[in-house]
């Protein structure tokens, strides 16, 4: 039976590296599908977005645990395998630096859709503890929420 020599290496602590690989694989995946799918709210007001990336470097971690046996078994369309971790890394940044609209859940991209001055205000309710997933529902509930947020213009009182 054919095994791969790099599927049993370890390091000097004990770890199998292609097992470590794998579960930051999956733990990156999954971290960044749960961000895709809303799943976790509340990031999106203590973060930067970085999490878009993680399904990408996720998947490059799966890609680098089988690096040993792709150089292996590939020969010469090795060149291939290489050319999907550029892909991968490629994507990570830019999907975690400017991510692209369908990299995020339909209620960022209501949220979004707002001027800057209305969105700190949102985040600023956030901050303070008020009540805000039930308002990122549908777009017209963050579109409701907005209009609470914004100052109201004052009437001038008229003399008569």
């Amino acid at each position: 039976m054919w095994r791969c020599s790099y599927c049993e290496r370890t390091d000097m602590s004990g770890i199998n590296q292609q097992f470590l690989m794998q579960a930051f694989g999956v733990c990156f995946t999954i971290a960044g599908v749960a961000a895709r799918l809303g799943v976790w709210k509340k990031w999106y007001w203590q973060s930067r977005g970085a999490v878009y990336g993680y399904v990408p470097l996720g998947l490059l971690f799966f890609l680098y645990a089988f690096d040993a046996l792709a150089q292996e078994k590939l020969g010469s369309r090795l060149i291939v395998y290489q050319g999907a971790g550029v892909l991968l890394i490629v994507l990570g940044l830019w999907w975690s630096l400017r991510p692209p609209a369908f990299t995020k859940p339909a209620w960022i991209r209501w949220i979004e859709e707002h001027p800057e001055k209305v969105r700190e205000a949102m985040a600023r309710a956030v901050k303070e503890g008020k009540e805000w997933e039930s308002h990122v529902t549908s777009r017209e509930s963050v579109d409701a929420w907005t209009r609470t947020l914004r100052p109201r213009k004052r009437r001038s009182k008229s003399k008569s």
